[in-house]
């Protein structure tokens, strides 16, 4: 579905999905893309508001594809873990030519479910029933967040782990 109101220009998505280059489809279902003033030029403003639900390697993906490529930025491959995943997004960015990362604003927030990892700690298994993922680009403190518990084979923990981006924004 899709309206203009004024200068106004938004487009809702009720079903689809998107394949990234790893981890299966991606459901959209629910997300949104609004420009608020199609006339401003050059580079309008526009605001993308994305429910995805899929594996988490499919989410990593698709995180991984230009022009943001964070897992390669943070020295990951997007295959680091097994888990199913939910996030919501929202990202601000103009519209305009050669745009980069650094050009998007974004905040994230999903639930990772029936996690399992043995490539993100050399030599351990890392397994949780559910994790919160954080991710922001911008503000005081731009970074990644994954917080909850699980086990480092059989060692119980109930923590958390930070990344803090580059003082530009980058991963």
């Amino acid at each position: 579905r899709a309206s203009i109101l004024g200068s106004r220009f938004a487009m809702a998505l009720d079903s689809g999905t998107v394949s990234p280059a790893q981890g299966g489809p991606i459901d959209m279902a629910g997300s949104t893309f609004v420009i608020p003033d199609m006339t401003a030029t050059p580079g309008a403003p526009a605001e993308i508001r994305l429910r995805t639900a899929g594996s988490a390697t499919a989410l990593l993906s698709l995180l991984d594809s230009p022009p943001l490529e964070l897992m390669a930025k943070a020295g990951f491959s997007p295959d680091l873990m097994e888990a199913d995943a939910e996030a919501e997004a929202v990202l601000n960015l103009p519209l305009r030519p050669g745009l980069t990362g650094d050009d998007i604003a974004f905040e994230v927030t999903g639930d990772l479910r029936e996690v399992r990892s043995d490539t993100l700690v050399p030599g351990r298994v890392l397994t949780a029933p559910a994790l919160l993922v954080t991710a922001v680009n911008r503000g005081a403190e731009p970074g990644i967040t994954v917080a909850g518990r699980g086990a480092f084979d059989t060692i119980p923990f109930d923590g958390q782990w930070r990344q803090v981006f580059g003082q530009d924004g980058s991963a």
